[in-house]
C-alpha cells in the first residue's frame, strides 16, 4: 500500500524529532535556550527554532505534539499553542497513527 501524503509528512517529522531528541540529550545545558530543528513535514527544511530544554520537554510530553517555526503548519495540523518563535501542533488522522507507531 502506498503511504498517504499525511503519512509521508509525519514520517519526515518523526525523523526531525529524533534529531531534536539527540540535541536535548545533553543534560549539562538544560537551563539554556538551545537550537532545535523545525519539526515540520518538509524534508528539506533545516530552519532553526530556539527553545529551552523544559519547553522542548513540554512539547514532547505528548507524542503527537511537534515544535515548528511559525507558518510551517500543514493542512490538517491542529495548532495547540503559539509561543515566542515557535508553534506547537498536534498530528491527527493518518499522521497521528504514523507518529504513534514511530514513537516507541
Amino acid at each position: 500500500m502506498v503511504p498517504s501524503r499525511e503519512e509521508r509528512l509525519a514520517h519526515n517529522e518523526a525523523v526531525f524529532r529524533a534529531a531534536n531528541e539527540a540535541i536535548a540529550a545533553n543534560p549539562s545545558e538544560r537551563g539554556r535556550t538551545r537550537t532545535f530543528i523545525c519539526e515540520c513535514g518538509d524534508a528539506g527544511c533545516m530552519v532553526s527554532i530556539h527553545l529551552t530544554y523544559g519547553e522542548y520537554e513540554r512539547v514532547r510530553s505528548d507524542r503527537r505534539h511537534f515544535a515548528l517555526l511559525d507558518g510551517h503548519e500543514l493542512d490538517g495540523d491542529e495548532v495547540v499553542a503559539r509561543r515566542d518563535g515557535y508553534t506547537v501542533v498536534e498530528k491527527v488522522g493518518d499522521a497521528a497513527r504514523v507518529v504513534d507507531a514511530s514513537d516507541g
